[in-house]
């Protein structure tokens, strides 16, 4: 059986403690290691947590010292690309150079909270002994169980071999088995968790010697509203640094008096946050935009429907016809919104198509982040395969975030980006351009060579006049197009789409 390599200092509360022993049964064991790894009692008895995991193949290190956490996030290839440090009040990060600074307001359960109701979740059997450890055979059958270990499959149960020290505390997992329902089995990485011990993180160091190095700040105010009374934090970020705040479930940003994140004046940021969701302007788990908000603020938009009468609707996301087979979140009704600038310029290039007698047509255009979230839980969703023949016949479903076909963020939720198509007057019907919109594949590149003559020119003309008039087009899309000049190219909005939320903005 593989075992970790034990650190001193449980050596030394082994030896300390090598006196005359009551004999213990082995239930007593269980017992006591049930009771010794509760959230309250592994931070009492440790002074910091180190945790690394190589579980659902993606490797991630956390430590957790009680004022500061540390998260480091490791590519395929093992080698670190991102590193955050947590403190009360900030989270720092640092990514491939690039410094973040954010006022951090969420209230994020700890590493030992994490730990404890994990632990909990397992069903101790066998106890196996040792001079220094306890060797703990654990399972784990719970509904739950799936989200822990986050397969496609359902999983019936997991085996585990625990190490216990002689305080019954977990110092490491190993030796991970998931049973699957369909009676197949998987060896799993194992998990190593180390109690005592900081981790060598270069990343850290970098980070913590960018923010030395700043000289100058600049200020941030924080307007919090909870149950109907209000208090105000003022904050020190260092000026150049990507703002923003990052917020507890329940609350919602209600306004901010900057746009850009690089400003370089003093107290050019606050923020106003409050647990009313009226006039909400959302802040999203997981990554940022780069100004850190998504916004519900629509007035920059108009509906396509309105100012570019010439224009055909066909927004799929609006109905069950899509990749994902269900009517995408935030589309309430089939309309098209766009920014301003995009929908001015958008309506010359409609104008030359007119002239040339077709018609545009749009299959989708402003898409909400909330319709992105919706896209990413599908695409978790390995076995959900009902639109495969459709948009992904020769793709396997499990290498959609792989190739770049679903991401956490789409410039189409900056709202000047559109898919569309040309429409031929004269036969009633679409130009043929080789592929189908939304079809994962190779045919749906732009430069895609093996088309006929005429499928060629189609896709020309539209690249053509789109690009005149100011797009720039999507390599792996032909259908795709975004404004070059677009009016917001840092913030990522989340209003829906229905008619009254533009409000007379045409």
């Amino acid at each position: 059986m593989k075992k970790w390599i034990v650190l001193s200092s449980l050596f030394l509360i082994f030896l300390s403690g090598c006196g005359v022993r009551k004999p213990i049964s082995n239930e007593e064991i269980l017992q006591l290691i049930k009771e010794a790894n509760t959230a309250e009692k592994m931070k009492a008895a440790e002074k910091s947590i180190y945790i690394k995991d190589n579980r659902a193949e993606k490797t991630y290190s956390v430590y957790d010292d009680g004022v500061s956490s540390v998260t480091s996030y490791y590519d395929e290839k093992d080698l670190m690309y991102r590193t955050e440090i947590r403190e009360k009040d900030f989270l720092y990060s640092l990514e491939d150079g690039k410094f973040s600074q954010l006022i951090d307001l969420k209230d994020e359960a700890d590493i030992w909270e994490k730990m404890a109701s994990y632990f909990a979740l397992m069903d101790l059997k066998e106890v196996e002994r040792t001079d220094v450890f306890y060797i703990v055979k654990a399972r784990i059958i719970d509904d739950r169980i799936n989200d822990y270990f986050k397969k496609d499959k359902r999983i019936a149960s997991a085996d585990m071999d625990l190490m216990v020290d002689k305080t019954f505390l977990i110092t490491s997992i190993q030796n991970e088995v998931l049973n699957y329902e369909d009676g197949s089995k998987e060896e799993l990485s194992e998990t190593e968790i180390v109690y005592g011990k900081k981790p060598e993180n270069a990343m850290e160091q970098e980070i913590r010697s960018f923010f030395d190095e700043k000289k100058e700040f600049r200020s941030c105010t924080v307007i919090r509203e909870e149950n109907g009374a209000e208090s105000s934090v003022q904050y020190n970020i260092a000026k150049g640094a990507a703002s923003g705040v990052v917020l507890p479930a329940g609350f919602f940003l209600h306004d901010r008096s900057c746009v850009f994140d690089d400003e370089e004046m003093d107290n050019d940021v606050s923020y106003r946050v409050s647990d009313r969701e009226e006039g909400k302007e959302v802040i999203h788990e997981g990554t940022l935009s780069e100004d850190g908000v998504y916004t519900d603020d629509a007035s920059g938009f108009v509906s396509l429907n309105s100012y570019i009468p010439d224009l055909i609707l066909e927004i799929r996301y609006a109905t069950t016809y899509n990749f994902v087979g269900d009517r995408i979140d935030g589309y309430q009704k089939p309309l098209a919104f766009l920014s301003k600038e995009a929908a001015q310029a958008l309506k010359k290039a409609s104008d030359e198509f007119v002239s040339k007698g077709y018609r545009l047509k749009i299959y989708d255009a402003y898409r909400p982040q909330r319709a992105v979230e919706h896209f990413i839980r599908w695409a978790e969703d390995i076995k959900d395969v009902r639109m495969k023949p459709y948009f992904y016949p020769d793709l396997d479903k499990s290498v959609l975030f792989e190739q770049n076909y679903i991401a956490d963020r789409s410039s189409h939720s900056r709202g000047s980006t559109l898919d569309l198509t040309l429409f031929d007057m004269s036969t009633g019907k679409d130009v043929d351009m080789g592929g189908t919109f939304d079809l994962f594949s190779e045919i749906s590149h732009t430069d895609y060579e093996d088309l006929n003559d005429v499928q060629k020119a189609n896709r020309r003309l539209l690249n053509e006049t789109m690009k005149k008039y100011g797009f720039n087009e999507y390599a792996e899309e032909w259908w795709h197009y975004t404004l070059k000049n677009e009016p917001y190219p840092n913030t990522y909005f989340d209003f829906v789409i229905d008619d009254s939320v533009l409000k007379g903005n045409e």
